[in-house]
């Protein structure tokens, strides 16, 4: 059966796939990022592709991003046949928070695998249960929080949403000083405020003290998983020592519990660095919870590789710079 790319998602497809990813709201957010959604069903298989494009060259210099649901590997080579003949270059398949559990869905010529990390905490466990199998620094700084009088909360308005935004924009300069591109545009979190947030499919929590944000963590829920999908906080030395976002994440997991889901995935991770890392420190935060360790993994290849070159060497140097500003002209 043919593979057909669809620019709506057909009936019930929420109720298909299994990652919230994959979900028809998260990919009209993800739109205000420069992707275009296409959905793909075949039988009990499904995707979400999601395409970019570098600057004003069309379909021919796109680069897919497949979030697959149930695939098996005929359905991922019938994928990833059709997107080479529509002139993509280069296909991902999964990110750092989500990708198939099973890697011989990815053993297909040209593919290239990595393995990733994340950990998940079962809910189905009593509340004291959970807080005793955690790091007893991770206990600590929960009691800290609330000696310290951290209060925490859902965002209920735009205005919430915009604070946060902001708050995010702070650590998106954090993590550009360290070589990577990492900023959400407004636009982005209204959308999910009001496709996902206002529908129950995401939840974002906000910890304060008195009037100032320490921290905020954006949550997203499909089926019986709740996952800690974006998070910002502040880098005021005087307000770090507060341990916004534990006390952001720990309001997170009783939420979850309190939703009747059965898992919290604390988002991906990469285990064995060294502490010298500047990713270190979000692996030790998240190994503190008591959570599963568990792997899956991601692809990636490239379809044509005088495309891909030409990509690599001139259009996606020029493209970092234009980003930003490709964004703010889109708002």
């Amino acid at each position: 059966m043919a593979i057909e790319l669809l620019d709506s998602p057909p009936p019930h497809w929420n109720e298909l796939i299994d990652c919230p990813f994959q979900t028809e709201q998260f990919a009209s957010a993800s739109t205000a990022l420069g992707y275009q959604p296409y959905f793909v069903r075949r039988n009990d298989e499904a995707a979400l592709v999601q395409f970019r494009t570098l600057g004003p060259f069309g379909l021919w210099m796109s680069r897919a991003y497949i979030y697959p649901a149930r695939a098996e590997r005929d359905f991922m080579r019938d994928l990833l046949a059709e997107l080479k003949k529509r002139g993509v270059c280069f296909a991902r398949i999964g990110d750092t928070m989500s990708g198939p559990a099973d890697p011989s869905a990815l053993e297909l010529p040209g593919v290239e695998t990595v393995d990733r990390h994340t950990f998940v905490l079962d809910l189905e466990q009593d509340e004291d249960v959970i807080f005793g199998n955690m790091h007893r620094s991770a206990r600590n700084r929960i009691r800290k929080t609330e000696k310290e009088g951290v209060e925490t909360a859902e965002a209920t308005s735009l205005d919430d949403v915009d604070e946060y935004w902001r708050l995010s924009r702070v650590t998106s300069d954090r993590i550009r000083a360290r070589g990577s591109i990492l900023q959400m545009p407004r636009a982005f979190f209204v959308e999910v405020f009001e496709r996902m947030i206002k529908t129950g499919m995401a939840r974002l929590i906000l910890a304060r003290h008195g009037d100032t944000l320490l921290s905020g963590v954006l949550c997203l829920v499909l089926g019986d998983t709740m996952l800690a999908y974006h998070a910002a906080s502040t880098r005021d030395r005087s307000l770090t020592s507060k341990h916004g976002p534990t006390a952001g994440f720990w309001r997170a997991v009783r939420t979850a519990r309190e939703l009747g889901l059965k898992y919290f995935d604390f988002g991906g991770c990469t285990p064995g660095l060294p502490k010298t890392d500047s990713r270190y420190g979000v692996y030790f935060f998240k190994s503190q919870w008591g959570g599963e360790l568990r792997k899956f993994c991601n692809g990636t290849t490239v379809l044509s590789p005088a495309g891909y070159r030409f990509q690599e060497k001139v259009l996606a140097p020029l493209w970092e710079v234009a980003h930003p500003l490709y964004l703010r002209l889109r708002r």
